[in-house]
This record gives C-alpha cells, structure tokens and sequence, in this order.
C-alpha cells in the first residue's frame, strides 16, 4: 500500500529517534515497512552508522538519485534537500566513526568503511592464491579454494559441465559419460565461507576493527587486520583439509582457532550441514573468542589453546590443520611451537608433540634446521598422518628466511617423543637459471597418491617457497619429478623459458609460483595455488617436459586472469597518487589508468567513478605508458603534471571531460639551459611542485638525487629547460648526498633518494627524502621562500633551513619507528592556515596502533626558538585517528577538507579538521 511523503517521513524520524537511543538496531520485520532497499535490513535488520553516513552525504541532492545510487534501490524515492534537512535535525547531523562524532566524511575505492580490499570482490576471482583441496568422497569431486586476501574460502561443487551433456556438472573427465568435462574458470563459487556475501572481504567483518573485533561461526580473519599495512605481500600458505565424510576444517589464522563445518555441500541440512556456518570450534571456548591461548596470554598455553597468528616472527609462510582417517584432528600451534592431537568431537587435546607437556613452551631456531634436536620445533606449521603407515609428516620453519625441514614420527606416539628423521630434498648441483644457494622452503605438502612408473616410489608432493616449484620426493628426500621447471637444477617461474618455448606465462594458467595445500583429484589432475597470478593451475598427472626443456600447458584452471579480484570503475588496487581539483574533480590513480569522479563533495560512499583516463572502458586495465604510481602537481593553467611509467613527465589538461580522455604531451624531455643538452633525468612514483610565487614547477629527479627546477612549463611541447638545480653542486654529481655510497651523511644541502615535494602558503618548499620501507635520508628539509627567490645560477647549492624527522641537517632519521612521531614519511600537505600533515609509510613501533598512528598534525611547522631560530627535528601537535594500511598522496582541497590517499587499504578518504576537531588527538 503506498503512503505519503509526509507520512513515510514522520515514520523514519520516529524510527531514527528510537535508532537513536537503541544502539541502531531494528527489528527485522519491520524493515519492509521501510523500504529502503539495500540499507541493511534485507539479511541482518541493522541500520548501522555506515547507512546513517549516506543520507549524511547525499543531503544537498535535490532529486534524490544520490539516495538512490547510493543505496542500490530499484523503486524511486524522491528524498530532497528539505526532507533531508528534517532527518538530519532530528538526527543530530552526526555519524558515529568507532566512536567518534563525525559531520563530514567522504569515502572512495570501498563500499564501507571496514572494507580494503584492492579491486572489486567477485565470487569467481580471490586475491592471494592460498591453497587448494580437491574432495574426492563427492561426485564430482568438489574443490576448495583458500583467498586469504578476501578472508574467505571459496568451494566449488564441481567445476564446468559435460562438453556432450550441457546439463550435467562435472570436475573431470570421469563424470561424463563422453565428450569430457569442460572447465569454466570463471565460474563463480557455489558457496563462500567468512564473508556474508560475495562482494565483502573484510576480517571478522570490518579491516578497522579486524582482530580486535570479536569473531563468529561465519567470521574468518585469514590476514592480521588492522596489524596488516603490505597487504599486496602478505605471502600467508594454508594447509587445510576434508575429512571422510566431506567435512570441512579450516585454520582461521588470525582468530588463533580451527573451525569445521559440516559437509558443506549436503543437501540434507540437518545438524549444521549444507551451509557455511562453522559447526566446532578449537582453540577457544565458543565462536566469538578469538585470543592468543584462550586470553591466557602468549606464554601460558594449555590442552585446549592455539596460538597461530603472529609471534613476532617474521616469514614463517604457513599454517595448516588436517584430519586422519579416525577423525583426530592434527593442529600445528606454531607459536607454542608444538603439534597437538584432539580426540574426535573432543576441544581438549590428547597428545603434544615439541614439549613435555601441554603447559611448557620451548622451541630451538638458533640452528640451521637439519641440524635441530629431533623432538623440538622451532614454528611448526604443517602435521598430518600418512594414511599408508600411520606415520606423522611435520613442516617445521625458520623465521626470517622461509628455511623448513620435513620431520617424521613413527608411531605409537607419546607426548614430547622425538621424531624418526628429518627429510629435505636432496638437491645436488647448482642452478642453472638462477644464481641462489639452495635451501628448502616448504609451504605445503599432500601425499602422492598416482603410483605409475616413475612416480610409484614418490611419497610427498611438496611446495616450495623461493624456488617456485612443486616437488615430488621419496622418503630419504630425493627428487623424482618437479612440475613448475624443466627439471630439479632449475628455477620456476622463468619468463626466459616460457618464451623460448613459444608460452606466455601470463596466459593458459601457467604456472608460477605454488604454494599452501595440494589438491589431487580422482582423475590424477594435480591442483597448485598460484600465488604470483592469484589463480588454481591444474595439470594431468604424468607430467611430461618436452626434450628441449618446454614445460606442458595446464589442462584447465580457476579464476581467469592474472591480478587480484576485478577491475570496475568503483574500486582501485594499491597505488600511489591521487590529488583534487578545485574542489571539483578527485582524480586517483590506478595502475595504467585513472579514476576520476565530479562533484566528489557530493558523492556518497563507494560511488563508481565518473572517467576513466587510459583505458578504453571501466572493467579492463592492461598495461600501458601511464605506469602504475605517481605523484602529481597542477599549475596556474589547470594541466596535470605526473610521472609516466618510464619515470618521464606527462601532463594532461584538467578538468577531465571525458573517458580515456589523451594527454597533451608525454615522454617530456628537459634540456641543460646552458647547454641545451638533453637532461639524464628519471623518477618512479616520485613528486613534482609548482611554485606558485616564482611561477616555476619543481622536478624530483630520483634517479641523481636532485631536485630541477622548470621556469618555462608553458612550453611543454616545446623545449623545456632546467634552470636550477638543487641537491647537487654540478653535473658531475649525480649520487646520495654529494656522491657518497649510500646512505652517507647528509648535509642541509644535499639529498639522499628525494621523494615528494610541497609548497607551503608562503612559498617554502618542503622535500621528502624518503620513500617507501625507508630508504634515502629520512627527512624532511625545507628550503625557504627567500632563498629560492633569490637563485640566480644552475647550482646554487642552496641549503635548507629547517628539518623534520631527522634532528638535525647532518644526521639521518634512522629509519627507527618511534613513539608519537612519523619515522618513515612519504606524504605532506597544507591547508589555508598552513597547518601541516604528514603521511608515515604504515610502519610505527606499536602494532596494535600502528593502524591508527599514520597521519600526523603539525599546527605550526615553522615554529621558533625563542632565540629566533626554527626548531630543528620539530615534534607532531596530534595525530589523525583515521584508520589506515599507509597513506599515499594527500592534499587539502580548496575547502580545506583533506584528502588522503591510503595505498595499500586502496581507498581514498575526505575529512575535514575544522568541521571535526575530535579527528586531532593531542599528543602530550
């Protein structure tokens, strides 16, 4: 029945007052009364801030398709600004932002506040190739896919349909009766485990929250959100398994437990089967706990805790759970550095391997793996029995180099037992292909089960890290057939190989780098998670290498393509750059392309974009001379000035008016002024400035560290000429800090790896000397206004004046974390008053802050000393409490909101300090 306006408007005060004051939950039933689409209320009945914000960001649009873009709504719901204005009065006009009152706040790249994820989330493509399981008790064998970037696991009940029998599903060749199985890679998963829906991605449900949230029976948190900041090389394997009856059982790393479910794909949905819902749970008491030993803490384990999501070690590449035939269930607790054994059904363990008992916790790392005590591990990740013998295979790592061993143990087992031997493959000779002393790196393994010819004596298919290939070994650890390579003396992954063999590596699902689980299926296909091209090779068992060393082609695979989720005009992946245009245009950059939305002030979170510059549509991003990073500066003419792919300039001419819209010059080459002489100049992802007082753009030439100043830009298509120089003395200088090996000491007028430039209010101009992971100086030097105005000559060997991050001229920043202050900086910017923020690179000393601790506030940053000289290595005032992976290209817009790149969270954030204070939090 179809009400009034005003009547539907009285109802949503009444309802926002009572969400109000009832922590924003509605009851279910009611939300058909309301309406209102996609506002959370279709699965959960939960108005939540999120859907709050957007009528927040689409007040102002008078005809209401802001409201209706923004909310995914098929009916037309004429909301204007007047109808708007009486929501928000009786609303308070507010957003809650995790606890912060908030009036303002724009969000692109994301859907929702607590999503990161780089590209569009699809169910047919996955970002960080885990691991693969093939369950071979269904007919068709079912498959399951680990995408530990998207915090899901993805199952497929089968994987194309009979070529003869379109009707009939199949994984291979065996489940048809002819014609064979055709394989659809692209076919989206028949069910999705951690994630309420096909398109989220989040850990536990929100990345800002992640681990600190509490988790559930449909939660997973497969990546350490918000510890996380390099989510583009977060390389976590997963060794995961099926039992007998097709349960599933997979480690949610990060929520420090195992989690089963129920045969997945039964149809008969009594007791928890057929969904996914995890049905039990080890580790923790219930499915909301996630802590490290049950909140015992990281020292105090016991027969019920796990501990497998950090240990303050780094590159240990996997962790894994499986099943053996009676149903016990076998947990690599890598961070109590033992293996533990629970009783069917049962959540207390019956038998410890690596310590005495279930409360003591040692481990032995300080030797080199083969040479370690036989009943100590040093981060165990990987246990399961052999079915033949009973016996126990155990992947043991090293931290900080990936180097494992292989650990056998016979039964009958007892707690703290010592194992029979240590396997590693027995890899004579060097490479031929690759210059690298070997050393194993095991992420994964699964028993061979294809017993003809040559691989009858085969025990362990096993992955290797560094190496990129999959292995098969015997029991004393000789290698007997390697897939990825020509043969055992060579490294995967070669580009070299595949195209003198006529292959693209990047096509046909070749492979490249395996690692995690292995799937084998009733037909001997073997399964190899790819983690280089985020997709699942398979490949027919023999396989055969061609006598001139070509590699055979995969017969099929999952997840076409070879980049993380999809490429869409909403979303973007990891890059640097991104900068506003008169409060009228927000241009981000993407690799080999542009976003760029109008009116963004007006947008509602997660809205596509309006053009898209360097590609011929929205859903395609293929390589070109656009590059993948850049920062970028606008001068007085309203053109674009940026980096290109090649580290040389190009220049667009601004606004953006329509899609894959040319530039007006690319490739520009500078010229010595007193030479005419072409300049050596390069930078990658590097800054340029305008200097609008001295009307001159500013070059970073990263590659000779040196800053060149152009005064006739207009002449772009023309000749332009380098007319000053700074961080060099001449031209003969072309290295860190005044042709010194790296890093060198620094001077106030030399420069180490200058990264960013910005141009304060007065004209002062602030250079980064750093870039990401810390490299370079590690500073910020300031040249001022006066002394740039007065350069008369190519190298005037101008000094700075001032100095950030480092505590004076001639000391480096150290590339220490510390506590409240940036340590690694690699954006600035400035608003009307010239208050200054800078933009850390995600690293900080605390990681449990380290999401929150990223921007920083400096209100003057041309503070004095009483005497009247500046303060030199000059602390923050506050710090942003914005959650964050780590910033890439910020600026202040025209209306002083401040727009904030996060590179590797790949969203694009638009706050303002002034309308919301409560952002700054005081430092003390």
């Amino acid at each position: 029945m179809l009400i009034s306006l005003k009547k539907f408007l009285i109802y949503l005060i009444f309802i926002f007052i009572f969400l109000i004051t009832s922590s924003f939950v509605l009851a279910q039933e009611e939300c058909p009364f309301l309406n209102l689409g996609n506002l959370n209320c279709d699965n959960q009945g939960v108005i939540n801030n999120q859907d709050l914000a957007i009528l927040l960001q689409c007040w102002g649009n008078a005809s209401g398709e802001c409201l209706k873009a923004s909310l995914n709504r098929n009916e037309s719901l004429q909301v204007n600004e007047t109808d708007l204005t009486i929501l928000l009065k009786n609303w308070g006009g507010r957003i809650d932002f995790y606890g912060q009152k908030i009036s303002f706040i724009k969000l692109f790249g994301q859907f929702n506040f607590g999503e990161t994820s780089h590209d569009t989330v699809v169910p047919y493509k996955i970002h960080h190739a885990s691991g693969v399981f093939v369950d071979k008790n269904r007919q068709p064998n079912a498959v399951y896919v680990v995408d530990t970037g998207n915090n899901r696991v993805l199952g497929f009940k089968s994987l194309g349909r009979c070529k003869n029998h379109p009707t009939t599903e199949c994984t291979n060749d065996t489940d048809c009766p002819s014609g064979g199985c055709e394989i659809i890679s692209n076919k989206p998963a028949g069910i999705i485990f951690g994630q309420p829906d096909e398109k989220s991605a989040a850990c536990n449900g929100d990345n800002n929250l992640g681990i600190s949230k509490s988790a559930s029976s449909t939660s997973l948190c497969l990546m350490g959100f918000p510890q996380i900041t390099n989510v583009g090389e977060y390389w976590m394997r997963t060794n995961f398994d099926v039992d007998g009856e097709g349960n599933l059982y997979i480690p949610d790393v990060w929520n420090n437990r195992i989690l089963k479910y129920n045969q997945p794909f039964s149809e008969n949905k009594i007791n928890g089967r057929g969904d996914n819902v995890a049905d039990f749970v080890w580790g923790q008491d219930n499915f909301s706990d996630n802590q490290v030993n049950r909140g015992r803490g990281k020292d105090f384990p016991d027969d019920q805790s796990i501990f497998i999501s950090s240990g303050g070690f780094d590159h240990v590449a996997s962790r894994g759970v499986s099943v053996d035939l009676q149903g016990n269930v076998w947990v690599a607790d890598t961070f109590n550095f033992r293996v533990l054994r629970f009783p069917p059904s049962s959540k207390k363990a019956n038998l410890v391997l690596g310590q005495e008992n279930f409360t003591i916790k040692n481990h032995e790392c300080s030797v080199a793996p083969n040479s370690r005590s036989l009943n100590r591990f040093c981060t165990p990740t990987f246990a399961k029995i052999d079915p033949e013998t009973g016996k126990l295979y155990v992947i043991d790592e090293s931290p900080r180099g990936f180097k494992a061993r292989i650990l056998v143990f016979s039964p009958p087992f007892s707690n703290g037992m010592g194992a029979e031997k240590v396997i590693s493959p027995k890899q004579d000779g060097s490479f031929l292909n690759y210059d690298w002393q070997y050393y194993f790196q095991a992420t994964g393994f699964t028993f061979n089960t294809y017993k003809e010819g040559e691989y009858a004596q085969g025990k362990l298919w096993v992955n290797e890290h560094q190496i990129n290939r999959t292995i098969l070994i015997d029991d004393e650890g000789n290698i007997i057939k390697v897939i990825g390579a020509p043969n055992k003396y060579y490294r995967g992954c070669d580009y070299g190989n595949y195209n003198r063999c006529g292959q693209n590596i990047f096509q046909s699902f070749n492979l490249c780098w395996p690692g995690g689980m292995i799937g084998i299926d009733n037909a001997n296909n073997i399964y190899l998670a790819d983690e280089t091209f985020n997709r699942i090779a398979r490949f027919s068992l023999p396989y055969n290498v061609s006598s001139n060393n070509c590699l055979p082609t995969p017969n099929a695979g999952l997840f076409l393509g070879t980049t993380p989720n999809s490429v869409s005009g909403y979303k973007f992946t990891a890059s640097v750059g991104t900068i506003p245009f008169k409060s009228q245009q927000l241009i981000a950059k993407d690799p080999f392309r542009y976003l760029v939305w109008n009116n963004y002030l007006e947008k509602g979170i997660g809205e596509k974009a309006d053009f898209i510059i360097g590609q011929e549509n929205e859903n395609i991003r293929t390589g070109n001379d656009l590059g993948e990073r850049s920062l970028h500066t606008i001068d007085d003419q309203n053109r674009l000035w940026a980096f290109n792919g090649s580290g040389k300039i190009i220049v667009y001419q601004l606004p953006f008016r329509e899609n894959n819209q040319p530039p007006l010059a690319n490739d520009v080459p500078l010229y010595w002024r007193d030479t005419d002489k072409l300049v050596d100049y390069n930078s990658f992802e590097s800054g340029l400035a305008f200097d609008k007082i001295n009307k001159a753009i500013w070059i970073t030439d990263r590659k000779n560290h040196r800053l060149l100043r152009v005064s006739n830009y207009n002449n772009f298509r023309g000749k332009l000429y380098v007319d000053a120089v700074l961080g060099q003395p001449d031209k003969n200088h072309t290295k860190c800090n005044h042709d010194q090996e790296e890093p060198g000491e620094p001077t106030a007028s030399s420069l180490c790896h200058p990264y960013a430039l910005q141009f304060d209010k007065f004209g002062n101009l602030y250079v980064i000397e750093n870039t990401y992971e810390c490299h370079g100086n590690d500073r910020i030097v300031v040249f001022l206004a006066e002394d740039l105005r007065r350069i008369n000559t190519l190298f005037p060997q101008l000094e700075a004046k001032k100095v950030f991050i480092a505590s004076d001229f001639t000391h480096r920043g150290g590339c220490i974390p510390k506590e409240n202050e940036p340590h690694s900086p690699v954006a600035i910017a400035f608003n009307s008053k010239n208050e200054m923020v800078i933009g850390n690179d995600g690293y900080y000393i605390n990681e449990n802050e380290r999401h929150l601790k990223q921007l920083w506030f400096y209100q003057d940053p041309l503070k004095r000393n009483a005497d009247g000289s500046f303060v030199q290595g000059q602390k923050p005032d506050a710090y942003i409490k914005l959650p964050m992976g780590a910033p890439g290209e910020i600026w202040f817009d025209e209306q002083d909101n401040l727009v904030i790149q996060d590179h590797t969270w790949a969203k694009v954030w638009v706050i303002n300090l002034e309308k919301d204070p409560s952002w700054l939090v005081p430092i003390r």
